[in-house]
């Protein structure tokens, strides 16, 4: 009796193994499964991995302008590869976003923004600092499980080897995520390994160009993927919607740009693409990477170098903004006026207090890098339109 329970209980334990092999050995499912778009394993975001050129041949969106000017010759990285907004049915091909130009070799896969913001309107006598006020009443995002810190700081610890097996999986459920048409929730599942910093150069480019297509889709386009449109009321400016939803007034309106021409006037019952804020930017100074996210989402990314006023690392807040208007004062005591092509704030100037600052670059070519962040002058533009006073900023090495 005994030798027969024995060797039942063997013949179970053989059972265990053989599972417990079959399931660590068995094959990853294939990328697609040929399905139309919509149905099964298929994507309904189709990839072009045969393009020579990286375009999609996707159109830029009504409300943003793809800016020709070219980057000052000190800056070897071109950056801020959004918001392109993406057609339901298509998406860029895994190194380039539509409306970009596509990346160069030297640039570790960046492309240059495409996104402009609107031109300086007045300030609404209702707004002191349009986009800056409480979130009171203002509908937040859904945080996502893992904070993008936490993700952060768990990659850290683990290996190149680990961060690249986390990013592969995560990919995965992204795309399945993406067939079944749930874009935030992809933005979601690959936004904590934006600030990851061990991953390979060509993983890192793919990522990036997932999370640049994915946040053009979610946060830029007109659609409503982060929360409900907003039905204008009677006597509201974009002030007003600005300041419910804690985010920059200028974001707004180049998102619904068709609707809003001045955002001291809104019809009535007109429904705008809203986007819950606030934004907050990660500095990485070794990188030399500025990343944006709102709520734990990618929001894009953009290069920076550093001037002659280096920032401490730390935790700052926006605490002012000057468009055109900020005079440059040296060490030296040299001053150069705010609206003088030779400025080092190119225009664009955000303060983090004391002499800290993310400001923009002289528009004229040659000029040596001055000031603290110093971004080109386009996406200093860009930047300016997104964060608003209030936003945090977190610079590291």
């Amino acid at each position: 009796m005994n030798t027969l329970k024995s060797a039942a209980l063997l013949v179970v334990l053989l059972g265990v193994l053989y599972g417990v092999y079959v399931a660590l050995n068995k094959p990853d499912p294939p990328e697609h499964a040929g399905n139309a778009p919509g149905e099964g394993g298929s994507p309904l975001i189709e990839y072009n991995r045969d393009s020579a050129t990286g375009s999609s041949g996707s159109a830029s969106p009504v409300g943003y302008e793809e800016s020709n000017a070219a980057l000052p010759s000190n800056r070897s990285v071109r950056g801020g590869a959004y918001p392109s907004q993406l057609d339901s049915g298509a998406m860029p091909p895994p190194t380039t976003v539509p409306g970009s130009a596509p990346p160069s070799t030297s640039s570790g896969g960046l492309a240059r923004s495409t996104y402009e913001s609107p031109a300086d309107s007045p300030a609404s006598p209702n707004a002191a600092s349009p986009g800056s006020a409480s979130t009171a009443g203002a509908p937040q995002l859904e945080l996502t499980p893992a904070a993008s810190e936490t993700a952060q700081a768990a990659a850290d610890a683990a290996s190149p080897a680990l961060a690249a097996y986390a990013l592969r999986r995560d990919l995965a459920e992204a795309e399945q995520l993406v067939a079944e048409g749930k874009y935030r929730s992809a933005l979601a599942k690959l936004s904590p390994h934006c600030l990851h910093t061990e991953l390979p150069t060509e993983q890192r480019a793919v990522l990036y160009s997932w999370l640049d297509a994915l946040a053009g889709k979610v946060i830029y386009s007109r659609e409503h993927l982060l929360a409900a449109a907003h039905q204008v009321r009677k006597g509201e400016t974009l002030y007003d919607v600005a300041q419910q939803y804690n985010v920059e007034y200028r974001l707004l309106q180049n998102i619904n740009g068709r609707e809003v021409s001045n955002p001291d006037v809104l019809i009535p019952s007109t429904e705008l693409k809203v986007v819950p804020g606030p934004f907050r930017a990660d500095v990485n100074l070794t990188k030399g990477e500025l990343t944006l996210l709102v709520n734990d989402l990618y929001a894009g990314r953009f290069p920076f170098t550093v001037g002659d006023q280096p920032p401490q690392p730390g935790e700052y807040r926006i605490v002012d903004k000057r468009s055109q208007q900020k005079t440059y004062v040296g060490f030296d005591g040299r001053m150069v006026p705010a609206n003088d092509p030779a400025n080092p704030y190119g225009g664009w100037w955000i303060s983090l207090g004391g002499e800290v600052a993310i400001h923009g670059s002289p528009t004229t070519p040659g000029n040596k890098t001055l000031g603290c962040i110093s971004l080109s002058p386009n996406d200093a533009k860009d930047v300016y339109g997104i964060v608003s006073i209030g936003s945090d900023v977190k610079i590291h090495r």
